[in-house]
């Protein structure tokens, strides 16, 4: 274990890495932080099954979302805040239930944001840890350290947007460690968990579960997981829980890219290549699920609609085939890039110049990029060529990569 953070790094860019998180955490500004933190602090109240206590109790808040996430989600952010409550101060409490356009101007928001995001500070760091440690090489870890520390798409997203897939992701990257290893059944526990928290690691189960050697394996790996999501989930078992946590906008956008054949049959494109994906994975050896989790992320981000927090998803596999040289750079980068500016496009002001509010409200008054390009253009239509591309780069990635990953 104490290998795990002897990285042969410089310590003056290690500490200008984690100072530049730092600038950033205070001051920029997105409201799911707040919504989901407002919803976790129940949990100091005593309240453990938040999914109906915010059903039964939506007209008397001033926030009316459902908590769309997992169980471990909340028991895990509330556990954090109740921890952090003698620095938050009396004050968070009051601006937690402010649910005006004013509360972004209250004194101490800025200590309010950095304290909530010091969770995603600590996943974030271990993340660069853990993409190291992949590696044998000197040369490679540190690679693989700089690319994720140094790399201004994960802070950006990170930071800026502030949900918690940098927690999840770390999770992920730790199972496919394992199962790289050979320990399938901690990594399937690890994905279990994982997903706990956000469904998406879920994805990911079935590469694991066909790298089992035997049927009794595989069955045992699947008896598992059904005990251990039965165990968590049945305590939270009601008609909000399956109406919002279970309900997920993951798994409706995954149904939603169909062809029609008629007479109400419809093939369901990403599960179409998903399945591809799992079964050549299975005649594949353990050392090529660092491909085969990049290309389930790939091709999950390229055929549906997403939130740009979830690339938080694919980022640390990106660095980690970018080092292991699987697939061509450009194609990869290329890629990365058109499904990092789709997002920016969003009729929704929150995903730009929003997130500066925290400075001035004003900033709520800037036209943001689909009001600009509306302008001259259709931005939907825009969207769409971006993710198009996208999409037809991650189809020539699997095509041109699938028989040359090597054995």
């Amino acid at each position: 274990m104490s290998d795990f953070f002897r990285i042969p790094i410089k310590k003056h860019i290690f500490i200008l890495a984690i100072l530049a998180r730092v600038l950033v955490m205070p001051f920029l500004y997105h409201p799911d932080i707040k919504i989901y933190n407002f919803q976790s602090s129940f949990f100091g109240r005593g309240v453990i099954n938040i999914y109906k206590f915010l059903d039964e109790k939506k007209q008397e808040l001033p926030y009316k979302e459902e908590f769309v996430y997992q169980p471990l989600a909340y028991l895990f952010l509330g556990s954090f805040q109740y921890l952090l409550k003698p620095f938050l101060g009396n004050s968070f409490e009051k601006w937690l239930w402010d649910a005006s356009q004013q509360s972004i101007e209250s004194i101490g928001v800025c200590r309010f944001y950095f304290l909530l995001k010091l969770p995603l500070l600590i996943f974030d760091i271990l993340t660069a840890f853990i993409l190291a440690s992949f590696f044998v090489k000197e040369e490679d870890k540190k690679r693989a350290f700089y690319l994720w520390i140094l790399n201004p798409f994960s802070i950006f997203i990170i930071y800026a947007y502030s949900g918690f897939d940098v927690i999840v992701s770390f999770i992920v990257l730790a199972a496919l460690f394992f199962a790289r290893k050979g320990n399938l059944v901690l990594s399937a526990l690890l994905l279990v968990l994982g997903s706990l928290f956000k469904a998406y690691p879920l994805l990911f189960l079935p590469l694991i579960i066909l790298k089992g050697e035997s049927l009794k394996e595989i069955l045992n790996m699947i008896l598992m997981v059904v005990f251990v999501l039965m165990f968590v989930l049945v305590p939270f078992s009601s008609f909000s829980f399956v109406s919002s946590a279970l309900n997920s906008g993951l798994m409706n956008r995954i149904l939603t890219p169909v062809i029609d054949l008629g007479f109400g049959v419809k093939i369901i494109v990403p599960v179409l290549l998903l399945i591809f994906i799992y079964v050549d994975s299975r005649y594949k050896s353990k050392d090529t699920l660092i491909e085969y989790f990049f290309l389930v992320s790939v091709f999950i981000l390229s055929f549906i609609h997403f939130h740009i927090q979830w690339l938080i998803w694919v980022l640390p596999l990106f660095v980690l085939v970018w080092v292991r040289r699987s697939f061509d750079k450009l194609l990869v980068l290329s890629w990365l890039l058109f499904v990092f500016a789709t997002p920016f496009l969003y009729d929704d002001k929150q995903m730009t110049v929003s997130l500066f509010s925290s400075f001035s409200y004003y900033f709520n008054l800037i036209p943001y990029p689909f009001v600009v390009v509306q302008r001259f253009y259709d931005p939907y239509y825009l969207q769409s060529l971006l993710q198009t591309a996208a999409s037809s780069l991650a189809i020539f990635l699997l095509w041109k990569n699938i028989n040359t990953i090597k054995n």
